[in-house]
Protein backbone atom coordinates (compact mmCIF):
# COMPACT_ATOMS: atom_id res chain seq x y z
CA UNK A 1 0.00 0.00 0.00
CA UNK A 2 2.90 2.25 1.14
CA UNK A 3 4.15 4.07 -2.13
CA UNK A 4 1.07 3.58 -3.96
CA UNK A 5 -1.86 5.26 -1.92
CA UNK A 6 -1.52 8.86 0.07
CA UNK A 7 0.14 8.44 3.68
CA UNK A 8 -3.76 9.49 4.69
CA UNK A 9 -4.99 6.89 3.15
CA UNK A 10 -3.32 4.01 4.58
CA UNK A 11 -3.42 5.48 8.13
CA UNK A 12 -6.82 5.38 7.71
CA UNK A 13 -7.49 1.83 6.13
CA UNK A 14 -4.44 0.45 8.63
CA UNK A 15 -5.40 1.99 12.07
CA UNK A 16 -2.04 3.70 12.19
CA UNK A 17 -1.14 7.28 12.72
CA UNK A 18 -0.72 9.65 9.59
CA UNK A 19 2.83 10.54 10.95
CA UNK A 20 3.95 6.62 11.66
CA UNK A 21 2.78 5.48 7.70
CA UNK A 22 4.90 8.65 6.62
CA UNK A 23 8.24 7.73 8.92
CA UNK A 24 7.90 4.37 7.38
CA UNK A 25 7.31 5.08 3.88
CA UNK A 26 10.51 7.73 3.61
CA UNK A 27 12.53 5.20 5.78
CA UNK A 28 11.67 2.45 2.85
CA UNK A 29 12.69 5.50 0.21
CA UNK A 30 8.77 5.49 -1.54
CA UNK A 31 7.58 8.20 -2.93
CA UNK A 32 4.60 9.70 -1.95
CA UNK A 33 2.08 9.10 -5.07
CA UNK A 34 -0.20 12.05 -3.56
CA UNK A 35 2.65 14.61 -3.54
CA UNK A 36 2.38 17.28 -6.35
CA UNK A 37 6.31 17.45 -6.63
CA UNK A 38 7.70 16.49 -9.71
CA UNK A 39 10.17 13.86 -8.89
CA UNK A 40 14.21 14.83 -11.27
CA UNK A 41 14.58 12.42 -14.76
CA UNK A 42 18.06 11.28 -15.58
CA UNK A 43 17.68 13.21 -18.51
CA UNK A 44 16.97 16.19 -16.63
CA UNK A 45 19.96 15.63 -14.35
CA UNK A 46 22.23 15.42 -17.67
CA UNK A 47 21.80 19.09 -17.69
CA UNK A 48 22.87 20.44 -14.59
CA UNK A 49 26.46 21.90 -14.48
CA UNK A 50 26.28 21.96 -18.26
CA UNK A 51 24.58 25.53 -18.59
CA UNK A 52 23.76 28.83 -15.83
CA UNK A 53 21.27 27.30 -13.38
CA UNK A 54 18.67 30.13 -15.13
CA UNK A 55 19.13 28.76 -18.15
CA UNK A 56 18.34 24.82 -16.97
CA UNK A 57 15.57 26.41 -15.41
CA UNK A 58 14.44 27.65 -17.52
CA UNK A 59 15.10 24.51 -20.11
CA UNK A 60 13.33 22.35 -17.87
CA UNK A 61 10.62 24.72 -16.52
CA UNK A 62 11.65 24.31 -12.77
CA UNK A 63 12.72 27.25 -10.39
CA UNK A 64 16.22 28.64 -10.38
CA UNK A 65 16.31 27.40 -6.60
CA UNK A 66 14.91 24.12 -7.62
CA UNK A 67 17.88 23.60 -10.21
CA UNK A 68 20.51 25.22 -7.45
CA UNK A 69 19.14 22.77 -4.94
CA UNK A 70 18.88 19.23 -7.31
CA UNK A 71 22.46 20.09 -8.52
CA UNK A 72 24.11 20.71 -4.85
CA UNK A 73 22.47 17.49 -3.52
CA UNK A 74 24.03 16.20 -6.50
CA UNK A 75 27.71 17.67 -5.81
CA UNK A 76 27.28 18.91 -9.21
CA UNK A 77 29.83 21.74 -9.41
CA UNK A 78 28.01 25.27 -10.95
CA UNK A 79 28.60 26.09 -14.88
CA UNK A 80 31.06 28.94 -14.96
CA UNK A 81 32.14 30.81 -18.07
CA UNK A 82 35.76 30.50 -17.16
CA UNK A 83 36.07 26.88 -18.45
CA UNK A 84 35.33 27.79 -21.90
CA UNK A 85 38.37 29.82 -21.94
CA UNK A 86 40.34 27.15 -19.68
CA UNK A 87 39.29 25.09 -22.60
CA UNK A 88 40.99 26.61 -25.27
CA UNK A 89 37.55 28.59 -26.39
CA UNK A 90 36.77 32.14 -26.72
CA UNK A 91 34.34 33.18 -24.30
CA UNK A 92 33.53 36.80 -23.90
Amino acid sequence: MMGQMSDREVARLTGHTFAAVRTRRIAHGLHDPSSTRNLWTPEEDRWLGRASDQEVCQRLNRTVSGVKSRRKDLKIPAWRTDKIREAGGSAK
